[in-house]
Order: C-alpha cells, then structure tokens, then sequence
C-alpha cells in the first residue's frame, strides 16, 4: 500500500502469515485496514493528527504461504520495523484438525519467530520460555513478559486455576484413548532419548503391544525415532526415541509426576521444592535434545529481526 500524503502519523501494520491460517481472517485484517484509509480519503477536512495506515502480509520465510481453502498470499520478509504484528487465527473444525489433519499441518513456531512473542525479555529468558512452551503461540501468549520464567510458571501452570495446568490432559484425551499407558511412555520418554526396552520397562507395558503406542505418537508428531549413525544399518535395539513436544516435556517430567504434592503444597512451595532446584539441568537436557535445532534457527542467515514489536491476536484487539 502507497504512503498516503497526510498530517498524520503513518502506522506500518504486519499480518504474521503461516501456512493454514485463517484465509478470511487474514483477508478480512488487511481489509480494515485500507477501508481506514479509504475513509480518510473521502472526508473533505480530515482533523489534524489523523493515521493512516501500511499493511503488508510478512512470514519467516518464502514468497507465499497457503492459507485456509488452499488460497496463497505474497509475503514480504522482515525487513523493517513493525508497530504492531497481528496473528490471524487457524483455521480448523476441530481440535483434532487442528493438531494433525491430511490437509493441514501446523508447525509450531522456531525459536526466532517464538522469540518475537517477548521482545523485551532477555536472551536467557527467550531461550527458557521456549524450552517450555515450544512454539505454540497459545502456550507463548500466556507467558508474560513482566514475570520471571518461574513466576510464570507459577501463574500458568501450576494449580486447578493455572490456565495450562490440565492443558496436555485434555489435548490427549481428545487425541487418544487408554491414556494412562501413554502418559508412562510420555512420562518415560521425558528424561530423555530412550530405547524402546527402556521405554517398555520404565513404563510397564509389553514390548509387543508398545510398538502400537509409539507408533500412534509418532503419528500425532509428539515423538520421532532417533537412528545412531553408522556404516550398516542400525538394529531395532540401537533406535531411541525422543519426544518432541517441549511442552508435554515439561508437564511430564515435573507436573504429572507430582499432581498430588503440587495439590497439597500448593503452586509457590511447589515451585521452589519441585522446579527450582531441577530447572538448570533441566534445560540443559531441552538444549542437548535439540540443539540442532535451536542453534540452526539462531544461524539462519537472515537478517537481525526488529525488538520493538508488539504481537496481538485478535480476541485481544476486540477485547
């Protein structure tokens, strides 16, 4: 969009665009914008002071994305400073669809676009909050910037009234069925890449009706296998497997285990007694998981992205 001659400030709006998001929504964003502009046109004296505004669909990478109902968008690359970045929904009929479908997708965010959710936050806290949250940006909007890593925890997380406490619950639940055999394989694979003997060990289930829960995992992209590197090809013994969903990582490793004392001790006891004293080592395991990917986002070759970006959703716009 031109810039418009006017006394006004010029404000430079982005839709952040990801492929499945809401077409409609992105559409209907852009179009706000310029029936504002095309509103200041019309008025013969438009009062002094008034904006105007420059939109433009940007994305982490690529020259389009493929929105709902297969429709694509031009996107233009980080290139200048943003007053705002507004996230369109995603599109989906259910939640199902919404994790895992044939049509769409959805990838979380990596660390550099999940790093933009807390501008202000220090290297060290952006690096902690996504060894937590991912790139979910659900899991990433309800972690503050004005509260430390352990406050936020404290306040999202943990109690009846925290807002992702039962959150891997109910996601699982609406996935799958027999949960509690996928919980102690979850709550396994938690500490780290493991065999799959270790795996039917720790969690109690039989090596040949494993395979089935593994594989149903592996299908809703929560674990992958992981193949030592060599010359011949690797036996079924030497394959581990590691669980990918940063989240789930967390709730495994230090909520499920613990739900009762954290109930009885209540959320700040049981984060100095529970978290505090393990969360160093624990992201310490989070970077040697996946370093590859956390240091291939941090190289990525582009260029530095701006700081002073503001993020909203739409549910927080129409607030």
């Amino acid at each position: 969009m031109a810039k418009m001659d006017t006394h006004g400030p010029d404000y430079r709006i982005a839709v952040f665009g990801f492929d499945g998001c809401s077409a409609w929504a992105a559409a209907g964003i852009l179009e706000i914008f310029a029936v504002a502009n095309l509103a200041r046109t019309m008025v013969s004296a438009p009062r002094k002071g008034t904006a105007s505004f420059v939109t433009a669909v940007i994305a982490s990478g690529g020259r389009t994305v493929t929105a709902s109902h297969g429709i694509r968008f031009g996107v233009s690359p980080w290139r200048s400073r943003y007053d705002a970045v507004i996230v369109p929904p995603i599109w989906c009929r259910s939640l199902s669809e919404l994790r895992r479908t044939g049509q769409i997708f959805l990838k979380p965010f990596g660390y550099r676009d999940a790093a933009l959710f807390h501008p202000r936050a220090s290297l060290v806290q952006r690096a902690m909050t996504y060894f937590i949250c991912g790139g979910i940006p659900l899991y990433l909007r309800h972690f503050e910037s004005g509260r430390s890593v352990l406050q936020n925890i404290e306040h999202v997380m943990l109690g009846e009234q925290a807002a992702l406490y039962r959150e891997p619950d109910f996601l699982l639940r609406e996935e799958l069925r027999e949960v509690e055999k996928y919980y102690m394989i979850l709550m396994a694979l938690a500490g780290g890449a493991l065999p799959s003997r270790d795996i039917a060990r720790q969690a109690g289930i039989g090596d040949r009706s494993l395979h089935y829960y593994l594989d149903q995992l592996a299908s809703l992209g929560y674990i992958d296998k992981h193949f030592p590197l060599t010359s011949q090809r690797p036996k079924a013994r030497d394959v581990r497997y590691r669980l990918l969903d940063p989240f789930l990582r967390f709730w495994f490793y230090f909520i499920y285990p613990h739900t009762s004392l954290i109930a009885q001790v209540g959320a700040q006891r049981a984060v100095k007694q529970l978290i505090q004293p393990e969360l160093e080592a624990y992201f310490g395991l989070c970077y040697e998981s996946g370093r590859h990917l956390f240091v291939r986002s941090l190289k990525g070759g582009r260029k530095k992205r701006p700081e002073n970006v503001r993020i909203h959703t739409l549910d927080e716009l129409y607030a």
